[in-house]
This record gives structure tokens, sequence and C-alpha cells, in this order.
């Protein structure tokens, strides 16, 4: 039986050792398509890594004896094209990199001339000793690069250099020490950059993969040498994996008797959390969407060796590092900081928010609305997912990722002052009083008087983005429950659906639907506040029935057979001033909703 390779980027290993490979070989033509020298981005465990190494085993010289063995399964070994195995090929992964400012350059030097003497030890008969020696006593590793490439050229040899994870060191500097830091290295004499240099016009072809353009565009600017491909429809599919590929792969195991559960269960359980990323804005409705690879592997792996799906669905080794998103949001060296606190509001409160992502733009314009929503992007933590009057729609892909921006939205505002030490124990107590007995009302108090106090380090609340985002944070603090925000049911979206997370040791007897209303404190008169308020409480039972109707909550599954209660929460300010059970009657759902459409219908 084929193993699964989770963690393994190897990909002669996984070949030659008979371990499960989704076949991407198709992209190698899509890659020859395009210019000398391509700068492929994508965000964290996507299997760029065994992207790369695929590529590097096709082109190399040494692998001619062995081709059939590698690649005579996959789509390309059916056709291969001219290029296949006709290249020297230099392979530098600057993960490797140590990522300390002082020693950087040092460790950078030394690492690739390590690689290059591996090269040397690969292709020991194809250089002398004197042309080993003289190119690995050159002074620096630009200049060896310079004269590797011009021998080879003068032997009739052609060069292929692989660069993985190209601004990995790059990116730790930015995040640890700012953007003059990052700047020191990728712009004017800074090292880094003199070695983009020497690589111009000295490799025949280049790949390189990376999480963001931002350090290309400082490394290459004034001499661009790459197509910066992360955008193209053809490349969308090109890393990770489609649906169609993991039903593929969960049958292989069912067939073997590894797995019983069908595809369509597994599918159902962890497409909300693995699955949606859409890397070009042209792609979506017309691609399948995409699931993390690492992800994927990460849960088939343990459902076969232990039986069960993981106790924690939520993957921390594929998520981006909240250090880089902290410095992201809130760096002094970057401007409009409180415009960039907003957007994160924004996308915790509505699951989305809107703009154009950009093909690239220098590490000091990350501040910039447009940059900023964009390395968002580059990032992995929104992604394409519709147009909105004119522009795309960035979503937060899935729950893996929602649960990041609720947690950060929490840390906002504990760094900014709000105690929950001592609040914790009480709202999980409070929960689960919710969940075992049904009786939520000291979850509302609760989460009525944190409120309060989030209000008073934040100086107000300052509006319905602001305190969803952080309400829905707040409820992610518990063992009992799985919060979903923005899950589309009944034609709309519902606010909070805390879903049971199916935990034996935590007895989840009821489920909730919280439909979150906010009255504005420039409301004033009790006449006119009393009306408001009923307004909203009569606009979320409507809002509630819709919902509650949906085939996703009425068929069961989605509840693991909980009673559901919806709740509507009307704040004004800061203060929850309504918590209230709404009773809908399901019987007569079917009909509002019904009437519902067929008015949507007539338009």
């Amino acid at each position: 039986m084929k193993q699964i390779p989770y963690g393994i980027d190897d990909f002669e290993r996984i070949i030659q050792e008979d371990y499960y490979y989704i076949d991407k070989s198709e992209y190698i033509r899509t890659v020859e398509k395009q210019a000398s020298y391509v700068l492929l981005v994508r965000p964290r465990r996507m299997g760029k890594s065994l992207f790369t190494n695929m590529l590097m085993a096709y082109y190399d010289i040494l692998n001619k004896d062995k081709f059939e063995k590698l690649f005579g399964h996959l789509v390309i070994g059916q056709k291969p094209t001219e290029w296949a195995n006709k290249f020297m090929v230099l392979k530098l992964d600057f993960s490797m990199v140590e990522n300390q400012l002082e020693n950087l350059e040092k460790d950078f030097t030394e690492y690739c001339f390590n690689q290059l003497s591996l090269y040397f030890k690969r292709y020991r008969d194809i250089y002398s000793m004197e042309e080993r020696e003289e190119i690995m006593g050159c002074s620096s590793i630009k200049a060896a690069i310079v004269q590797l490439t011009s021998l080879n050229k003068l032997k009739g040899l052609r060069t292929y250099l692989f660069i993985d994870e190209y601004d990995n060191f790059t990116n730790t500097i930015l995040a640890a020490r700012g953007v003059k830091a990052h700047e020191a290295i990728t712009r004017g004499d800074g090292f880094y950059r003199n070695f983009f240099q020497g690589c111009k016009g000295t490799f025949e072809r280049i790949f390189m993969t990376g999480v963001s353009p931002v350090t290309y565009d400082d490394l290459t600017s004034g001499f661009h040498i790459a197509d910066v491909v992360a955008l193209l429809p053809k490349f969308n599919q090109a890393i990770g994996v489609t649906e169609t590929e993991l039903r593929e792969m969960i049958e292989y195991y069912r067939s073997q008797g590894q797995i019983t559960r069908t595809a369509d269960d597994i599918i159902t359980e962890i497409k909300p959390w693995y699955d949606n990323f859409c890397f070009s804005s042209r792609s979506y409705g017309v691609d399948p969407t995409i699931y993390n690879t690492d992800m994927v592997l990460r849960y088939l792996k343990e459902l076969i060796s232990e039986k069960l799906p993981p106790e924690n669905m939520v993957d921390y080794a594929a998520r981006t590092d909240p250090k880089k998103l902290d410095h992201l949001v809130l760096s002094e060296d970057l401007a409009n900081r409180e415009e960039r606190i907003n957007i994160i509001n924004e996308i915790c409160a509505k699951g989305y928010t809107t703009g154009v992502v950009e093909p690239e733009f220098p590490a000091r314009d990350c501040g910039d609305e447009r940059n900023f929503k964009s390395m968002l992007y580059y990032y992995g933590t929104i992604t394409f997912g519709g147009w909105e009057d004119g522009e795309p729609r960035l979503i937060v892909p899935n729950k893996n990722m929602g649960d990041l921006y609720l947690d950060y939205m929490l840390k906002l505002a504990q760094d900014q002052g709000l105690q929950l030490n001592g609040k914790y124990k009480e709202l999980q107590s409070a929960i689960r009083e919710a969940a075992v007995e049904g009786k939520w009302q000291p979850m509302a108090e609760v989460i009525g008087r944190i409120c309060q106090d989030y209000a008073s380090v934040r100086n107000e609340i300052r509006g319905e983005w602001d305190l969803q985002g952080f309400l829905r944070g707040l409820l992610c603090l518990n063992r009992y429950y799985d919060v979903w925000p923005e899950l589309e049911l009944g034609h709309g979206f519902s606010d909070i659906l805390l879903v049971p997370r199916g935990n034996p040791e935590c007895p989840t007897r009821h489920s909730y639907i919280i439909e979150v209303k906010y009255v504005g404190l420039e409301k004033k008169g009790k006449k006119g506040e009393k009306d408001s308020l009923e307004d909203k409480v009569k606009e979320a039972g409507k809002q509630l029935a819709q919902y509650v109707a949906d085939h996703h909550l009425c068929d069961g599954a989605l509840l693991r057979g909980t009673d559901l209660t919806p709740l509507c929460f009307v704040f004004k300010g800061h203060r929850l001033v309504v918590s209230r059970e709404m009773g809908i009657v399901v019987g007569i759902v079917d009909k509002i909703v019904e009437m519902v459409e067929n008015k949507s219908k007539m338009g």
C-alpha cells in the first residue's frame, strides 16, 4: 500500500519508495511556456517545495536513465517535452538560511557555497579538479555563479537554477526588524540584491517559489528578471489539491481497506476547514477550489493510522506565522496603522473584504490599504471568492484561517488592556451550561460584561464589524463548539453558528444560532430607542427564520443531533441590551422561505 507522504517534499523519494503522489506533472508544460525566469508564490504548506523538486528531477541531466521510473506513469511521461533531462540543476532552498541579522550575510554565503559543493559532487564526472577549485575559491557567491555558468556555456551545458522559499529569511527579517532592516539586504548594495544581480543573464532558466512578491520587488527594482505568475489562471491548480484529486486519493485508500468512511462523508467534514482557496480572480466559478495539501495529508494520515480524524481540525503548522501577521498589522514602519486594524475588524465581522490584489509591490508600501489586503491574500488568510461592485471579493477561505483572525482579534484586545484571565473560567462554565443544559442566559450575561470591558479599552465600539469580530473571537474560547461565522444559510449569511465539536469528553446537547444587531450611540430618546430595539429584534427574527429552515440545519448532520436554539443579541454601543430566545416554529418557516424565494425570482 502506498504511504501518505505527509511532511515529505522529496519527489524522487516519493516515487521510488512508492508513496502516494498527486500528479502535477502536466504543469511542466505550463512552466515551459512562460519566460525564462519564473516566480510562483503560494501560502505556506501548499506543496511548493514538492513541485520544485519534481521540476528538478525532470530536467536533471543525470536522471535520463531513470526517467521512465520517475515519470513513466505520470501525465508528462506519456509525451515528454524536448527539455527533459537536458539541464545541469542547481538547487538553493533559502528556508535553510539562518535568519539572525547579525550573521545573515555570512550564513547566506556559507549555505550557497555548500550547495555549490554538493553540485560538484553530483556532477563530479563533468568538471575537472582545477575547475571545481577555481570556482569554489571565488571571493563571493555572485562571482562563483557567474564563473560556473560561463564555464557551462563553454562546455555546451545548459544550467537551470531553482530557488525554493526565496523570501523565507527576508520575511522573518521584515517581521522581526522592520522595513529598514529588510531594505538593507534587498536594496542598494545589499548582499541579497547583489546575488540576484549575479543571477540575471547567467542561468538559462530560473524557477523560484515563495510566499509573496514583496521581497522580489525590492530585490529586482530596476532590473526585473522573472514572470510573477501567482495570479494567472493557468497556475491556479498547480499547487494544492482539487476535490477530484482528493476523491481519487480517498477511493484508493478505501480500496485498500484502510478507510471505511465514504468520500462524501470525509469531504463534508474537512471541506469547511481546508478547502476554498482560489488563486486567480478569473478562475473563480470556473476552476474548482483548492484544498491545502498539508492539511489534507495530515487528516488522512491520522484517519488511516488511528481510524479517527484528528482531534483538533486546526492545523497550526499550515497557518500564517502570527508574528508575521502581527508585524503586518501593527508595524510602526508602515503607514495607515489604524486603517489596517479596521480591515482586520471588517474581515472578522463579515468574513470578507473587497479589493484588487497587486501582483507586486515593495515592503515599504505594505501598509497601503490595497497592498495590505494583497499581503493577507498572499499569506493565504483571504482568497478570491467572487465579485462585489466591480471589485474582487476577498473571503476568509475556511475555518482554519477564520480561527486565526478570531484569535488575533482577541490578542489585539488583550494587548490594549483587556483582562480575560479572571473571566475565562466563568465564560467556560457559562458555555458548558448552554451546551449541556440548554441554559444560555448565563453565557449571554458573561458575554455582555466582557464586551463592556472590551469597550473600555477600545474607547468605544466602532460599530457592528468591530463588535461581531470580537464576539466571535470570544466565543472561540471553549471546548464544546466550533464557531462558524458568516455561514450561508437560507439565502443569507448567519452571524454566529455554534456547532458541536463532537468531542465525547464534552457531551453537547444544544446548539445555537445567534443574530447580532447593533444600535448606534447616536440613537437618543426613550421612545426612539424602544422602537429601534424592537425593529432590530423583528429583523433578527425574520433572518433567523430563514436560517433555521436551511437544509444544512434541518438534516441534523451539521448539528450532530443537538437541539438548535435561535438567539438574538442587540447591542447599544458597548452594552448588550437585548438577549432573547426567538421562538421560531420551523413548520411554518418553509412557507416563509418559499415566499422569499418567489419574491427574489420576481426581482
